[in-house]
């Protein structure tokens, strides 16, 4: 058999994504970026000054991931919290925009809307500052009830789950994650869990997680496991802690996504040699395309492939990026 007739069809894969039906949990962040020129050393004291060209907004977090499926033509459906401040309206406003139900965004009194600003130059397109409005504190149940029963008004049509921690709060209720599971197991719905934080056993009845070398490395460091040469034991040895299905673990500055299987074994990895201009967002790409892929039937290489396509595209742009159907047929 020839390598040309193994070959994955690819636009045949991107096509039944729009048959699914998904639903985003997390964290909800708003990315701000504040951009100017004429940069100048104030005489105040020894900060920049610049002069303020324009502004954009775009998506992060878990509306990031709801960003990516949208134009990838699966259904999505976005849970998570805002504040009462003008970062909820700019969601909303744009979650709205790619025809996803915003019923599932909830204002909370307790916390702002998770909010990055960066400052950035024209010229250079260099980020010159950052600061962020964000709570981290654990849901309250006035916080946990609604979205539990936004999840469960929709959880018997799901086909894919995904769950998106940036440790902002959302995945720090014991409560929430018990309603979550059951509905994982009542239901029978593929769940991918993308984790950045250090509540790594929480997600521990997942079908997948996404995780970076970089924090699967510090996670297995804490728990004094050693013995821990390459990414081969990394992904051996998380997979003994935990019973998934699948384990995709990436590493954006060595440019390698790889994936594990149930016993711990790599079964797909793969460099790419694009630059990497900006990081931002490129873990919710990886994440966004292994579900897709395994929901819709791939095998891990197929996966792999398509994470790659739809990183190489995305890195290239600044901020977190847009990925289309033809990012992933080329």
């Amino acid at each position: 058999m020839t390598k040309h007739t193994v070959r994955p069809k690819y636009s045949e894969i991107v096509k039944r994504f729009s048959d699914l039906n998904t639903i985003i949990i997390g964290d909800l962040m708003v990315d701000k970026y504040i951009w100017g020129k004429g940069i100048r050393l104030s005489t105040e004291a020894a900060v920049p000054v610049i002069k303020v060209d324009h502004e954009d907004y775009s998506l992060g977090g878990a509306a990031n991931i709801a960003f990516h499926l949208a134009n990838l033509k699966a259904k999505a459906y976005l849970c998570g919290l805002v504040g009462y401040d003008d970062a909820a309206h700019h969601l909303r406003t744009q979650i709205s925009h790619l025809g996803i139900d915003v019923g599932g965004i909830f204002p909370s009194n307790f916390r702002p809307t998770t909010q990055k600003i960066r400052i950035m130059s024209v010229e250079h397109s260099q980020i010159l500052g950052r600061y962020d409005y964000e709570k981290d504190d654990p849901q309250i149940i006035e916080e946990t009830a609604p979205m539990i029963k936004y999840v469960q008004s929709y959880a018997s049509d799901m086909n894919l789950m995904i769950l998106s921690d940036y440790g902002r709060g959302v995945f720090k209720s014991v409560r929430f994650f018990d309603a979550l599971k059951k509905l994982h197991q009542e239901y029978n719905i593929l769940t991918v869990a993308q984790c950045r934080t250090e509540s790594l056993m929480n997600f521990n009845w997942v079908d997948h997680l996404v995780i970076s070398s970089w924090r699967a490395r510090e996670y297995l460091n804490r728990r004094k496991i050693k013995k821990i040469k390459n990414i081969e034991d990394i992904g051996a040895k998380l997979v003994h802690l935990m019973p998934l299905k699948y384990l995709t673990i990436y590493d954006f500055s060595e440019r390698c996504i790889s994936i594990f299987d149930t016993n711990g074994k790599l079964c797909a990895t793969r460099h790419f040699q694009s630059q990497v201009q900006d990081q931002t967002g490129l873990g919710d790409v990886a994440t966004v395309m292994v579900a897709l892929a395994f929901a819709v039937g791939c095998t891990p290489f197929e996966a792999i492939e398509l994470a790659i396509k739809g990183t190489r595209a995305t890195a290239q742009q600044i901020g977190t990026g847009k990925l289309a159907p033809e990012d992933l047929i080329k």
